[in-house]
């Protein structure tokens, strides 16, 4: 089995004695080891900065694993401001649902019992695509799914 050797390796007497081909090939190895090194670099250089920028904003960095680690007073903040967000973004998703068209997904007996488990699992799946797209529209619609029975009958939250 031939080892691989970048020119650097290769003594003088050595290269003089090897083909064109087995030259450029040594040349483009030695350039991909290159360029491997100056992209870790780069990335080494990135995840510095990327710990500077935390340490300004105040948040400590556990060194060993380069996570941030908020002080107490900023984690609790950032939590409640989160929190905040979220329960505005909710309240605005309903209020549009409102205006939008209502979309019923009828669940009665019949389609169940006409359905394999294979189909009520895509099923599953397309009403979870369906519920995230809506979230994510411009003009929500109210989405409800229904059975039969009234007492069955489940109109879907805005978001969880």
């Amino acid at each position: 089995a031939a080892t691989t050797r970048t020119v650097a390796e290769i003594a003088d007497h050595e290269l003089a004695n090897l083909g064109k081909r087995a030259k450029r090939r040594l040349e483009r190895i030695q350039k991909q080891k290159e360029k491997k090194l100056e992209k870790k670099a780069e990335k080494r250089e990135a995840k510095r900065l990327k710990r500077e920028e935390q340490q300004r904003l105040g948040l400590a960095v556990d060194l060993q694993r380069g996570e941030p680690n908020p002080d107490p007073e900023v984690a609790a903040a950032n939590k409640e401001r989160n929190r905040a967000r979220k329960s505005e973004a909710r309240a605005q998703l309903y209020a549009d649902c409102q205006q939008g068209p209502l979309v019923v997904f009828d669940m009665s007996e019949e389609w169940e019992l006409a359905m394999t488990v294979a189909e009520r699992a895509s099923l599953a799946q397309q009403l979870m695509y369906s519920y995230g797209y809506n979230k994510r529209a411009l003009k929500p619609a109210r989405l409800m799914v229904t059975e039969e029975a009234p007492r069955k009958t489940y109109e879907t939250p805005p978001s969880h």
